[in-house]
């Protein structure tokens, strides 16, 4: 494990986030797109809008599903290794790569463990030399 495919986790989550969102606006745009039977058609036209917002949800669904797969199956494999670690290289590992929605800053990283910044850094740095190595 590297601090790219590290990296490219965050990355492919953060990813998905904006994908899920966007499938959202689209959803929400569907719901007030839907007509009632007693409004008549603006300007005299009669274009349904539902069809294309429905064909740009399938197309999101479509990029959303393979990169859920490959980000399960990179979460699984991460999990393993950082559940090999001591507790504080679990704590620093999961809050600077796996954590919740956003992801912890050194300072942040540091306070929680009531350490200081630049330790942190130095255990990371030992934490990726030893998980670069163990999994080679």
């Amino acid at each position: 494990m590297t601090k790219q495919e590290l990296r490219e986790y965050r990355l492919i989550r953060r990813e998905l986030q904006q994908l899920r969102e966007s499938r959202e606006y689209f959803y929400s745009k569907a719901e007030r797109s839907t007509r009632s039977p007693s409004r008549a058609p603006a300007f005299g036209g009669d274009h349904d809008p539902l069809p294309d917002i429905i064909d740009k949800v399938d197309a999101v669904e479509a990029v959303i599903r393979p990169k859920e797969a490959a980000l399960a199956q990179l979460s699984v494999r991460i999990e393993r290794i950082i559940d090999s670690l001591p507790i504080t290289e679990r704590v620093i590992m999961r809050a600077r790569y796996t954590e919740g929605r956003y992801f912890k800053g050194w300072v942040a990283v540091a306070m929680s463990l009531g350490l200081s910044e630049s330790h942190v850094k130095r255990i990371h740095g030992n934490i990726l030399e030893k998980i670069r190595n163990d999994t080679r």
